[in-house]
């Protein structure tokens, strides 16, 4: 069940983001070359029992040459919609660089897009848009619909709270 492809014209590689994998549902990433289709590597193997949809992937190119992978999806029963950034880099040692999960009602269509020029992933659901600063900008000033002046931090600059590389942080409100 392949949710999204993309291809990377630079690397020359496609990116998988699928579903099952040896009959077993999970979010699972694959990434393998044009010219050998065997020649393949898993970013991700996570068997969690969980469909997932609204699934999207966008290659972001950094300002030091390197890649990252952006994905994005919903998650059935636990109602969530999880941004993952990861470096595509194949000499990484290891290839998650942030996660973000929000609530996403599994029944309501989500849509997440990645904004080039300031690097923000924005979300539109039935409830409006959410905005996810992925950039190297710790902060920067913004202007709502309601013209309050508001500060967007990126999730880079937050990077200071991780007690060991492989934590996960939980902001709820």
């Amino acid at each position: 069940m392949i949710k999204e492809c993309v291809y990377d014209s630079i690397s020359k590689y496609f990116y998988l983001l699928c579903n099952h994998y040896n009959e077993k549902l999970g979010v699972y990433i694959l990434g393998f070359k044009e010219s050998d289709l065997n020649d393949h590597r898993f970013l991700m193997r996570d068997s969690n029992k969980l469909d997932i949809g609204d699934a999207n992937i966008v290659i972001n190119r950094r300002d030091d040459a390197g890649s990252e992978l952006v994905l994005s999806f919903k998650t059935i029963y636990i109602n969530t919609f999880t941004i993952m950034v990861l470096d595509i880099d194949l000499n990484a040692k290891r290839s998650l660089i942030f996660r973000h999960e929000s609530f996403q009602l599994w029944e309501s269509e989500v849509r997440g897009i990645m904004l080039e020029s300031s690097k923000d992933f924005i979300t539109v659901n039935k409830d409006g848009i959410n905005v996810v600063a992925l950039g190297s900008t710790a902060h920067r000033p913004v202007v709502d619909a309601n013209g309050v002046d508001r500060m967007l931090h990126s999730l880079e600059s937050m990077a200071f709270l991780k007690v060991d590389p492989d934590n996960h942080l939980n902001f709820a409100s």
